[in-house]
């Protein structure tokens, strides 16, 4: 029996400078961490030159087959979404997400529910100090909206409830 996924949000990225998508998330009072600054500085981000819509779903490890707490390089890869979707999808591919995915996300995510955090699935990027890392949004109780970028080595442990955006 197929999945059938729940379409959530498209974002629009592309033909800006990460520039001007700093600038821009902090007009709108959205913070941004140290790590996710530094995450950004990497040489292995990078922003789409064109204009692109990209249709995003959010899963948990749960709904990805897991029912133990699944390590980061047990989902978090090219290969077990390729070999996923082709058992669970008919005809459609779960991807990692681009890199601009989670500043983009931050900055046209505004009305983000208090205490959600959704972290983007994607190609961990080395920051500064070298930890690999992936971007997070979140929105906490009082209201403040963030974008941070969290350790994520191979051994990290994921609860079954954790919730990704790919």
């Amino acid at each position: 029996l197929k999945k059938t996924l729940t379409l959530w949000k498209t974002l629009k990225m592309g033909g800006k400078p990460i520039e001007q998508v700093i600038t821009a998330i902090n007009e709108k009072g959205n913070e941004i961490s140290d790590y996710a600054h530094s995450t950004i500085g990497s040489s292995a981000f990078s922003v789409l030159r064109e204009d692109f819509f990209m249709v995003l779903v959010i899963l948990t490890p749960a709904d990805l087959g897991f029912t133990e707490d699944p390590r980061t390089d047990e989902f978090m890869t090219k290969e077990f979404l390729a070999e996923w979707s082709k058992k669970n999808l008919d005809g459609y591919v779960i991807e990692l997400c681009h890199p601009e995915v989670g500043p983009q996300l931050r900055l046209q995510y505004q009305d983000q529910p208090k205490g959600e955090v959704l972290w983007i699935a994607m190609e961990r990027i080395a920051a500064s100090g070298g930890d690999p890392r992936v971007f997070h949004v979140g929105r906490v109780g009082g209201g403040g909206r963030w974008l941070g970028a969290g350790w994520t080595g191979p051994d990290n442990r994921w609860g079954l409830d954790s919730r990704f955006v790919f």
